[in-house]
Order: structure tokens, then C-alpha cells, then sequence
């Protein structure tokens, strides 16, 4: 066999198109300003490689960590647990163990200050988280009253329902709704430790619970102030 015929033949296009690749190509939406920004600064930088990298650190601090096993409690604390629990409703024992009733609990232990849970009490004590499961779920089965719902609760918590308003007369304050809607996030985030999206992973139901389980602890802890 010739030198020439044991040559590789060049890979025709046809060749590449068929070979596996190790990326896919995807689309984002960014704002319009970004974008300015990123042509403007030149056709140098690789965004496909800015982007993953982006991609990468969100997902390394969000994904889902293996929790370590509790330890065990005691037999005898056990049996005598379950003993009390016998003649209670079950339904009645599962608002009371649930994440968002622990989180609403260790958040008005570790977190909150007096004045915030007489705010909650005051909260709770109208007709917005009044009703069973199923009834709030039916009245704010639109993820925008949701959303509406949660800030109304964030900002009279913190001292700011003067700054609430109904849907028609958000239009006339822009600057309340604005200052209102960016204390959600740090409230949730922060003080609670919750990452919370609205009307995906948390509806009513969780304020509702949330509420029981710092009022629980603000009930017993009112009078001893």
C-alpha cells in the first residue's frame, strides 16, 4: 500500500455533522440592557463559557445535599411519644411536625422580635389564612394572588401595611409595591432560611402553617415577657 493511500482522508462535513458532540446548544432570555453591555464589550469573550460557569456555581450551591441521619431518641421517650399521640387526631399531629409549622416556630425562637410576632398575630387574626386547606387553596388558586398573598404577609410582618394596597390601586403607587416586593426575598431567605417561589413549591397552605408554628411559640412566650 502507498504512503499516499495510507494517508487519512480529510473529514468531510457531512462526517462531523455525525459525530457525537459533549455540548448542546440551548437559548436564554436576558434583559435588553445586558445585552447592550455584553456587545459592547467586544466579540473577545466566550459568553457560552461565562454562561456555563454561571450555570455551574448556582447549581453547586443549590443542589440538594444529602442530610445526615438523626440519632436515634430514646426507646422509652419513643413509646411515651407515641402514647400521647394515640387518642389525637392524625391530621391534627401532621400540621404540627410539617417543615413549614418547624420553620414558623424557629424562626419566632431565633429570629423574630416581639413586636413582629404581635404584627403576625394581628395578620392571622383577619380572614385572608382563615379556613381549611382545600378552602385556601380554592381562593388563591392563581399563582399572581399567590404571589400577591405572600408579600401582604412579608410586609405587615415587618411594619409596612401601610404600604398595601388592593390590584387596582397598586397602579397608583408603583413605589410601594416596588419597596414591598423586594422585601420578600431577603425576608425569606435570610431570616427564615427558605428559598420560597411563590405559587411553585409554596402556596397558603404554607403561610398557614408557618403562622401556627410561630404563634405556638409566641403564645406560650407572650405573657412571660
Amino acid at each position: 500500500m502507498s504512503r499516499k493511500s495510507r494517508q487519512a482522508r480529510p473529514r468531510s462535513r457531512a462526517d462531523r455533522q455525525t459525530e457525537p458532540s459533549a455540548y448542546d446548544r440551548t437559548t436564554i432570555t436576558i434583559p435588553r440592557q445586558l445585552k447592550a453591555r455584553m456587545k459592547a464589550a467586544g466579540e473577545r469573550v466566550n459568553w457560552s463559557a461565562v454562561a456555563s460557569e454561571a450555570f455551574e456555581a448556582w447549581l453547586s450551591e443549590h443542589a440538594n445535599k444529602e442530610q445526615p441521619m438523626p440519632e436515634l431518641p430514646d426507646k422509652d421517650d419513643a413509646i411515651e411519644r407515641l402514647r400521647r399521640l394515640q387518642n389525637e387526631p392524625e391530621a391534627r399531629h401532621a400540621g404540627t411536625t410539617g417543615r413549614a409549622y418547624v420553620l414558623g416556630q424557629h424562626w419566632a425562637m431565633a429570629d423574630a422580635h416581639p413586636v413582629e410576632l404581635q404584627r403576625l398575630e394581628e395578620f392571622c387574626a383577619g380572614p385572608l389564612l382563615d379556613g381549611t386547606w382545600e378552602d385556601l387553596k380554592t381562593r388563591f388558586s392563581d399563582r399572581r394572588k399567590i404571589k400577591k398573598l405572600f408579600r401582604d404577609f412579608t410586609a405587615w410582618v415587618l411594619g409596612h401595611k401601610d404600604r398595601l394596597h388592593s390590584t387596582e390601586e397598586a397602579k397608583l403607587y408603583p413605589a410601594d409595591v416596588e419597596q414591598v416586593r423586594r422585601q420578600v426575598k431577603p425576608f425569606w431567605e435570610e431570616r427564615v432560611g427558605v428559598e420560597v417561589i411563590p405559587g411553585k413549591d409554596y402556596g397558603p397552605e404554607f403561610l398557614s402553617d408557618f403562622s401556627a408554628g410561630a404563634l405556638a411559640f409566641w403564645d406560650e412566650a407572650k405573657d412571660k415577657l
